[in-house]
């Protein structure tokens, strides 16, 4: 039943209907020194809103422990009174317990509801705590986002989500809002191991695959430079640049999830089960990586990818120093994965699978069976 057939009956009336409309604004900015005194970024306030000089920041540890000097002479030069939080948060630690913990620290810290806008620095895991407290403060605080990893610049950095884990499910609890803005900002990327580097190039790899062909062909060439710094430099300045371009386009279209097929879930069907399996020991981008692997082998068995294009994303995917596979992970577990998701998608599995390097169909009938094969293609090594 919906409201048309619930106003028709004898026994109830529709006494009021309350409309309205949310425009959302959340710009994507970029920076070269953010800490910068003289870059006013980071004291942006919002429109029409008095100024305060005080702020609250959490920042990574890390951060905190390589650029905390420059944060603080920041602050002080722009004649700001800010009080530090510096939180070292993994992925076990996106739960509700660390959630009440920010609040709690932003609830003694007193915040005026508009004028004092919360400002997080840091990775993933601490935009999507602390943007989800911001959510729930008040119900809506301001708060602008720095993310410092490559993944938090091209994928949790972007977009109105904010979230952490619950039960079974990654990002089960969660909210949207939109940041006054985020600022993106290469030296960090600099201070990265390797491994956190090419965590954050699976999910640039993911939208290359699932809508950007232009992408797809200059990761292609990024990566078989075979002098590339990953680290630093124009080149992947222009790279993260365009990925969050395209992120930002997908999401504009549909910036609510009205619309549960997305083409920005591939890579995000299979994925979150074994990445939430701490066994495993597996970092977000490197269970993406898996299950762009395994969607594109389902792809091609279902004759829906070409051979040719097949291997491009298999290569690419071993190129980035990311994997295909884990020893210990099994087509029933993965299958479970996307059982989650099927909940989640309101019954439908909506599973994006490539037909090209650059684009994404809509499966609706996968089975276990399927994914048993898909994965014993990837595990024998698709010549």
């Amino acid at each position: 039943m919906d409201i048309d057939d619930l106003s028709a009956t004898n026994e109830t009336s529709i006494i009021g209907m309350l409309r309205g409309s949310q425009s959302v604004e959340a710009p994507i900015i970029r920076t070269e020194d953010v800490f910068d005194a003289s870059d006013p970024a980071l004291t942006l306030m919002g429109g029409g809103v008095p100024f305060s000089p005080r702020r609250l920041i959490f920042v990574d540890g890390f951060v905190w422990q390589t650029f905390g000097d420059r944060i603080q002479e920041y602050f002080s030069a722009r004649g700001l009174e800010a009080t530090f939080h510096p939180i070292d948060l993994a992925e076990h630690d996106k739960n509700i317990t660390q959630l009440i913990q920010v609040l709690t620290l932003i609830d003694e810290f007193e915040p005026l509801r508009r004028s004092e806008p919360i400002l997080v620095i840091g990775g993933g895991v601490l935009l999507d705590v602390v943007g989800l407290a911001c959510a729930v403060f008040r119900r809506g605080s301001p708060y602008i986002r720095v993310p410092t990893t490559l993944l938090g610049q091209v994928d949790a950095g972007i977009g109105l989500k904010t979230g952490v884990n619950f039960g079974r499910g990654k990002n089960r609890l969660g909210a949207y809002h939109p940041p006054l803005a985020t600022i993106l900002d290469s030296q960090f990327l600099s201070t990265l191991p390797a491994r956190q580097l090419a965590n954050g190039l699976a999910e640039m790899i993911k939208v290359a695959i699932a809508c950007d062909a232009a992408l797809f062909a200059s990761l292609e060439a990024y990566l078989n430079t075979g002098s590339r710094d990953l680290s630093r430099g124009e080149a992947l300045e222009h790279l993260v640049d365009r990925a969050a371009a395209s992120m930002v386009a997908e999401l504009s279209a549909n910036p609510f999830e009205a619309e549960l097929a997305r083409t920005v879930d591939f890579g995000h069907s299979f994925g979150p089960a074994i990445e939430l399996e701490e066994s495993l020991g597996l970092l977000h981008g490197e269970s993406v990586a898996i299950d762009a692997s395994l969607s594109s082998a389902i792809a091609l068995e279902r004759g829906i990818l070409s051979t040719s294009d097949f291997k491009r994303i298999r290569d690419l995917i071993l190129g980035a120093g990311l994997p295909l596979d884990h020893v210990g992970i099994t087509a029933e577990q993965l299958f479970q994965g996307l059982l989650q998701a099927t909940r989640h998608r309101n019954g439908k599995q909506n599973l994006p699978v490539p037909h090209s390097c650059g684009g994404v169909t809509f499966v609706q009938d996968c089975t276990v069976d399927e994914v048993a094969r898909a994965l014993e293609l990837i595990r024998r090594g698709h010549a």
